[in-house]
């Protein structure tokens, strides 16, 4: 019987799938004579970034190990040492990050240059009020955007009716969790109460394209 596993012991991001990093371990106790291939060599990150992981995790013995390698160990350029900074929280992190990327712009660096990984789309949240705050433009991948997601919209509506109780978008969009009242029926009650407003179709077409 021929057999053969395929693994990283280093990360198991599908975990909510059943996958365990132990298996490969396992793997190799269970069939003491098979042959460990290891592919050290990688094709993304400069050696600086890979000498960074591999101490991160060098003293975890639950694994066979490996050294990670930049593709082309030859190259004389590394590349720049990561830097590590612990924040006292998310705010204080998302403003920290903010002035980074003005350092850089004012240093020379074009925003197509300036790229901020994250591990899931909800720790951008607060890197999205600190950019907003600072005026620094910004596409987000992957994701939605915190200002896109519908929970937020109704709390802008929400506010937005306090501020201005004739936009019939807002209450549109506040109808969705009144329970037996549709978009129809907002509508002619907002009718009723506002028969004359030439706002509101002005705010109905802007509210998807600015908020």
């Amino acid at each position: 019987m021929n057999l053969i596993a395929v693994g990283d012991e280093d990360q198991s991001i599908y975990g909510f799938r059943g996958a365990n990093y132990k298996n490969v371990r396992k793997f190799k106790e269970k069939y003491e004579e098979c042959i460990v291939h290891t592919l050290t060599y990688n094709y993304r990150s400069t050696q600086s970034i890979l000498s960074l992981a591999n101490l991160s995790i060098v003293k975890n013995t639950l694994r066979l190990g490996k050294k990670l390698l930049e593709q082309d160990p030859k190259k004389t350029n590394k590349g720049e040492k990561p830097i590590i900074i612990s924040y006292s929280d998310d705010l204080v992190q998302g403003e920290s990050i903010a002035k980074y990327v003005i350092n850089f712009l004012n240093s020379g660096y074009s925003y197509d240059q300036i790229a901020i990984l994250v591990r899931n789309s909800n720790c951008f949240g607060r890197l999205e009020y600190s950019f907003n705050k600072a005026q620094i433009p910004y596409e987000l991948r992957g994701g939605l955007s915190l200002f896109q997601k519908a929970h937020i919209k109704l709390i802008l509506a929400l506010l937005q009716i306090i501020t201005n109780s004739k936009g019939l978008a807002s209450w549109r969009r506040v109808s969705q969790i009144i329970e037996g009242v549709g978009v129809k029926v907002i509508t002619k009650l907002h009718k009723s109460v506002f028969p004359t407003n030439s706002v509101i179709d002005l705010d109905l077409f802007l509210w998807d394209y600015v908020i």
